[in-house]
C-alpha cells in the first residue's frame, strides 16, 4: 500500500493535475494522428507521452540531487534517465513508422535484459558507491546507446517467435528484475519512503508497459500497456515533484532556523559588547578617581570626599553590572519588564554628581549646576546614559567645555548634555541610534548611543538629539513623579 504524501507537500488535487497532464496529450495524439487510432497505435502513443513525462521526473529528481547532494538520488536519476531516453527514442521511431519493430520486437526485450541487470546493480549499490559522473548527462548518453543497440538488433538480428517458451521466460525475467529494482529502491534511506514507494511502483509499471507493447498486437496487451504506462508516468512524476518540493521546504526551514541561530548569536554578541561598554565606562572613572586619591596627598578634603562618593557609587553600579541582573541590549526580561532596579523616584543630582566628579578626574572640563530635581527612572540606566553622553562629548569635542543642564518641563525632567564641537553630520543623524551607527571619521564602535537609546526607551524614558543651536546636544527625558506632573 502506498504511503500518503504529507499534506503540506502534496495532495490529491496535485495528483489529479499530473494525471490530466499525462492523459490529455495521449487523447490529443490519437485525435490528431489517425494512424495511431489502432490498439497498437494507442499503446505506442502512450509511450510517446509516458517516457517524456518520466524524463521530466528524472529532471526533477536531478534537481533534488543537486540541492541535497544525495548519492542515492543521483543513481536513481541516472537509471530513470536511461529508461526515459531509450523509451522516448524508440517510441518516436514507432510513431514515424508504426511497423518499425514488426517482425523482431523480441530483440528490444533481449537488449533490456542486461540493461535491467545494470540498473538493478546501480540501485543496490546506490547507498555505498559514490557517483563520479553527472547522472543526467550519463543517463542521456547511455539511453541513446541502449536505443541504438535496440535498433541495430532489430535490423540485424534474426526473427524470434514472441510466443516461444524462451521469449516468455524473457518477459517474466524482465518483470522479476523490475520487481527486484523496486525492492532495492525501498531499502534506500536518503529519500522519503512515500517517494521511493511510488518510484518503485512506477518502475514495475514501466517495465510491464515495455513488455506488453512488444507482444503481438491484441486489444488486451495494448490495454495493459496503456494502463501500465499511465500509472508509471503519474507515480514517477508526482513522486519526483513532491520530493523536490519537500526538499525545497526543508531547505527553506533550515535557512530560517540558521537565520534565527545567527540572530541569537548576534544578539548575544551585542549583549556582551554592550555590557563590556558599560563596565569599561565604570572602570575608567573608578581608575581615574583612585589614581587621584592615591597620588595627590594634598587634595582638598571636599574633593577627596566627592571622589570617594563617586568611587562608592560607581563601584556599586559596577557590582550590579557584573552580577548580570540587567540585560543591557534591550532592557527586557522574559516577563517583559526591565531588568535591574525598577523605575522609581530618583534624585537627579545624586545620579549626576559622581559622573561629573569622574569626568573631572579624567581632566575634562565640565560645567554643571545642581538642580534639586526629582524624577522617575532607573538610576543605573540614567547614570550609564549620562556617562555615555559625556564620553562622546569628550571624544568628539575634546577642546570644548561640556555643559550639563537640568530643566523641568510640564511633564518631564530633561537632562541636556551639550558641547560646542563640530556637530553631527546630517547623513549620520537618521541612523544615529542604530547599532553600529557612527560617522565616517569616528573611531568609536557605534555601540554607546544605541545602548543609551535602548536603556531609556525600555524604561519609559527618552533620549533625543536636539538640533537647535551649535555643536551637539542630547536630551534625556525622565517622567515627573505622579503628584508633580
Amino acid at each position: 500500500m502506498l504511503q500518503r504524501y504529507p499534506r503540506s507537500i502534496w495532495n490529491p488535487a496535485a495528483t489529479a493535475v499530473v494525471t490530466a497532464l499525462v492523459i490529455l496529450p495521449l487523447v490529443g495524439v490519437t485525435i490528431l494522428a489517425p494512424k495511431m487510432r489502432s490498439s497498437e497505435g494507442i499503446a505506442t502513443a502512450t509511450q510517446l507521452v509516458v517516457f517524456p513525462v518520466v524524463l521530466g521526473a528524472a529532471v526533477l529528481l536531478y534537481l533534488y540531487f543537486r540541492g541535497t547532494e544525495s548519492g542515492e538520488a543521483g543513481w536513481l536519476t541516472l537509471c530513470l534517465t536511461v529508461y526515459a531516453v531509450q523509451g522516448a527514442t524508440l517510441a518516436g521511431l514507432r510513431t514515424a513508422d508504426v511497423d518499425f519493430f514488426v517482425g523482431r520486437p523480441e530483440w528490444v526485450l533481449l537488449v533490456h535484459l542486461p540493461v535491467g541487470i545494470l540498473v538493478l546493480t546501480a540501485v543496490v549499490f546506490a547507498a555505498r558507491a559514490p557517483l563520479r559522473v553527472d547522472p543526467m548527462v550519463a543517463g542521456l548518453v547511455l539511453g541513446l546507446f541502449v536505443a541504438a543497440c535496440c535498433v541495430a538488433a532489430n535490423r540485424l538480428g534474426p526473427e524470434l517467435p514472441m510466443t516461444s517458451p524462451p521469449m516468455l521466460a524473457v518477459d517474466l525475467v524482465l518483470v522479476l528484475i523490475a520487481a527486484a529494482i523496486a525492492h532495492a529502491a525501498l531499502r534506500l534511506r536518503d529519500l522519503p519512503s512515500w517517494c521511493v514507494r511510488r518510484l518503485a511502483v512506477g518502475t514495475v509499471a514501466l517495465v510491464v508497459n515495455q513488455v506488453a507493447i512488444s507482444q503481438p498486437a491484441a486489444g488486451a496487451t495494448s490495454a495493459v500497456a496503456v494502463v501500465a504506462g499511465v500509472t508509471a508516468a503519474v507515480c514517477m512524476a508526482s513522486a519526483a515533484a513532491a520530493v523536490l518540493r519537500w526538499a525545497l521546504l526543508e531547505q527553506s526551514s533550515a535557512v530560517v532556523d540558521l537565520s534565527e541561530s545567527i540572530a541569537e548569536i548576534e544578539a548575544s554578541n551585542r549583549h556582551s559588547r554592550a555590557r563590556l561598554h558599560e563596565i569599561t565606562n565604570s572602570i575608567a572613572g573608578i581608575a581615574a578617581a583612585s589614581s587621584l586619591i592615591n597620588r595627590h596627598d594634598a587634595i582638598r578634603a571636599e574633593d577627596r570626599r566627592r571622589l570617594e562618593e563617586m568611587l562608592e557609587s560607581e563601584s556599586n553600579r559596577l557590582a550590579r553590572l557584573l552580577g548580570g541582573n540587567r540585560l543591557v541590549t534591550n532592557g527586557s526580561r522574559e516577563d517583559g519588564r526591565p531588568h535591574g532596579s525598577e523605575p522609581r523616584l530618583l534624585d537627579v543630582d545624586q545620579v549626576i554628581r559622581p559622573l561629573i566628579t569622574g569626568q573631572k578626574a579624567l581632566g575634562r572640563r565640565i560645567h554643571w549646576r545642581p538642580s534639586a530635581e526629582v524624577a522617575v527612572g532607573d538610576a543605573d540606566a540614567v547614570a550609564e546614559v549620562i556617562s555615555i553622553l559625556l564620553d562622546n562629548a569628550a571624544r568628539h569635542a575634546p577642546d570644548s567645555e561640556t555643559v550639563v543642564e537640568v530643566v523641568r518641563t510640564a511633564s518631564t525632567v530633561e537632562i541636556a548634555v551639550r558641547d560646542d564641537g563640530p556637530g553631527i553630520p546630517a547623513e549620520v543623524r537618521r541612523r544615529l541610534f542604530e547599532w553600529g551607527g557612527r560617522g565616517p571619521d569616528s573611531n568609536g564602535q557605534g555601540i554607546g548611543l544605541h545602548l543609551a537609546h535602548q536603556l531609556m526607551s525600555s524604561r519609559g524614558s527618552s533620549l533625543r538629539l536636539d538640533l537647535n543651536g551649535i555643536g551637539t546636544t542630547f536630551v534625556v527625558g525622565l517622567p515627573l513623579p505622579p503628584e508633580d506632573s
